[in-house]
């Protein structure tokens, strides 16, 4: 009778000491992989969270984008960076989405640029910021010299691109009222990254 109770321990032991491997040895499903955020956008402006519209709610596909492009001005060439974005933030559905435009020219490396132009001059560094009202009317902030300025923190060669770069940094400033200039308004904390510049394609996110 002891024999038998000890081999029956022996094949208890066993079958737990398989159970035991089959279960450690089990791969178990990781799941869909998360998307990486590779595109970056938001600011504040008069102190309030500024967000670019998302897209049918996901948090990878909003409306902004950030574009290379060379301006050439008496046979000199020079890169510029234009970032441009929509927001909806505290506007009902039936208006149209704001609209914020920053340029820099002669973007060659790191440092603090600033917008001493234009937006009407498309070779000039320059910022601006448009409403749409309800009625269909608009009114647009503009920056005088020196008002604004964005600082480039890295710039990095993109991989199989040529002309293409990413870029990260941030900006500040003030915009004023185009007709009356005692009219401002204040953006402050702006960041922005681009690992995925030049792209018409909204979604902000790689897997």
């Amino acid at each position: 009778m002891q024999s038998i109770a000890i081999q029956k321990n022996k094949a208890l032991a066993f079958l737990c000491l398989a159970l035991f491997l089959f279960s450690g040895c089990e791969k178990k499903d990781p799941g869909p992989e998360e998307p990486t955020v590779v595109n970056e956008l938001a600011l504040e402006l008069d102190g309030q969270s500024w967000q670019p519209t998302a897209i049918d709610g996901d948090k990878c596909r909003s409306r902004f984008n950030g574009a290379w492009s060379v301006h050439t001005v008496n046979d000199i060439s020079s890169p510029a960076f234009t970032i441009t974005a929509h927001s909806n933030s505290g506007k009902s559905d039936m208006q149209a989405d704001d609209l914020l435009e920053i340029q820099i020219t002669g973007v060659h490396k790191k440092g603090t640029y600033h917008t001493t132009g234009t937006y009407q001059e498309i070779f000039d560094s320059y910022a601006y910021y448009l409403i749409t009202h309800a009625d269909g009317t608009s009114t647009r902030y503009v920056n005088t010299p020196n008002s604004f300025q964005v600082r480039v923190d890295e710039i990095l060669p993109l991989p199989g691109y040529v002309a293409l770069q990413s870029i990260k940094g941030s900006f500040e400033g003030i915009l004023f009222h185009e007709q009356n200039p005692e009219e401002f308004i204040r953006i402050e904390r702006g960041s922005f990254k681009f690992n995925k510049p030049n792209s018409s394609n909204p979604n902000h996110c790689s897997l």
